[in-house]
């Protein structure tokens, strides 16, 4: 998946069950790496909306500007890496979006595509860091700095047309396709390690010359 992801107001409808009742989402049509963007995660026992930083900084760091901060997990090896199996354990989010982009090289230069799921908004599974200064006092509410990184998983249908990675994208139908029900993320949206999201499997990738579907046709933009 590359750095680049759309957010809009118009996600909140699409996404009903995940961003009913809570604060509405920004208008940002080019969110990048180590922006603030708009999570939804578990706070005390109740789903809530926060901005935290995309580019994850582990717990362990030694100050903020440590490297790497990933912008991406993979899901094959996201329970199991050092840096990412704590976060996916426990603190576990859903990052709203309308659509992200990837960029294919051609001969005449790149060429970027907005992929996305046409009337309906993408439920991207993301893993959450909190991050202590060791410079600030203990009750400095400043003190704590919340990051994140997206999921990634093999591309599949449409996607993988254009990068061979792509969120891994969760669906509010747990209990079919390896996908469960957990009170480790904000909502019933969750879904395991081998499960195979259904999410995107209508996503379409928007060129100025058109809208390439998942079946390689193409219809004026």
């Amino acid at each position: 998946m590359c750095g680049r992801y759309v957010v809009t107001k118009a996600v909140t409808d699409l996404l009903p069950d995940l961003l009913g009742g809570l604060d509405g989402l920004p208008d940002d049509y080019n969110v990048a790496p180590t922006a603030l963007v708009p999570v939804v995660r578990a706070r005390h026992g109740e789903r809530v909306l926060a901005e935290v930083k995309w580019g994850f900084l582990p717990s362990y760091a030694k100050d903020e500007k440590q490297r790497p901060q990933p912008i991406n997990a993979r899901l094959e090896t996201v329970a199991t890496s050092g840096m990412f199996k704590r976060a996916f354990a426990r603190s576990r989010c859903v990052v709203p979006a309308l659509g992200y982009y990837e960029w294919v090289v051609t001969p005449t230069g790149k060429q970027p595509h907005f992929i996305h799921a046409p009337g309906a908004g993408l439920a991207m599974a993301g893993v959450l860091s909190a991050w202590s200064d060791p410079a600030r006092d203990r009750d400095d509410p400043e003190r704590w700095s919340i990051s994140m990184a997206i999921i990634t998983r093999a591309a599949h249908v449409a996607p993988g047309e254009v990068h061979d990675r792509m969120p891994a994208c969760l669906s509010p139908r747990a209990g079919t396709g390896g996908c469960r029900r957990t009170r480790r993320l904000p909502t019933s949206w969750t879904c395991s390690r081998t499960s195979r999201s259904r999410s995107l499997g209508r996503s379409s990738t928007t060129r100025s010359a058109g809208t390439r579907t998942a079946s390689g046709t193409t219809a004026p933009a």
